[in-house]
């Protein structure tokens, strides 16, 4: 399951789930370097970042503002 860091309040950062549920995660058992917008999945009972989802994602958001300045 990948998980996406909406926001952090005090000691959770709130992510949002693959289904759109929000689930509270304590901020100590994220990555040192997770922020939010990061993408995580579950790892030996942990969470490690997902580099490369996160490339992807951030390749899909960039293709469609190109396309939609485009239009104007």
């Amino acid at each position: 399951m990948k998980l996406t860091i909406d926001r952090f309040e005090e000691f959770f950062a709130v992510c949002e789930c693959e289904d759109g549920t929000l689930v509270r995660v304590p901020k100590e058992e994220l990555p040192e370097d997770a922020r939010e917008g990061s993408i995580l999945e579950r790892h030996d009972g942990g969470f490690a970042l997902c580099r490369k989802a996160e490339h992807i994602l951030r390749e899909r958001m960039e293709n469609k503002l190109a396309a939609i300045l485009k239009k104007k």
